[in-house]
């Protein structure tokens, strides 16, 4: 349960964070008082609380944010160091995302935000797995 869990919210949490992280980037840019954007903050916000609990669950099972971290974060910045502009190409073209959140991907895929946080997932997972070990 902890790993459908964990499949689910990733993919919600990291397009929270990528739809506000973008959406203050551009306010700031057009200085447009980015530190009022209530939604943008609030989508970091929950964003980042959404992959907290992801990382929690891996108190419940190490596999949830193991996979998580390798089929949301590393996979697709793995793709993207091999591929980058058909990477680019193809999540510019997805539909069902907001327009802050597909930039948003791409400027996270840009700057390894993907790489970190599946690594840190998986490195959440993995130490869930070692502290089970040695309990």
């Amino acid at each position: 349960m902890s790993a459908f869990f964990c499949l689910v919210l990733t993919p919600v949490g990291v397009a929270a964070m990528t739809y506000g992280t973008e959406r203050y980037w551009q306010l700031t840019l057009d200085q447009a008082g980015a530190e009022r954007d209530v939604p943008g903050l609030a989508a970091i916000g929950a964003g980042a609380c959404i992959l907290v609990i992801v990382a929690w669950l891996a108190a419940l099972s190490p596999a949830g944010p193991l996979l998580s971290g390798l089929i949301w974060g590393l996979v697709p910045a793995g793709i993207y160091l091999a591929y980058p502009h058909d990477t680019t190409r193809e999540v510019s073209d997805l539909l069902v995302l907001p327009d802050f959140a597909l930039s948003g991907a791409v400027t996270w895929l840009e700057n390894a935000a993907f790489l970190m946080v599946g690594a840190l997932l998986v490195g959440a997972g993995l130490a869930a797995t070692r502290r089970r070990s040695t309990t």
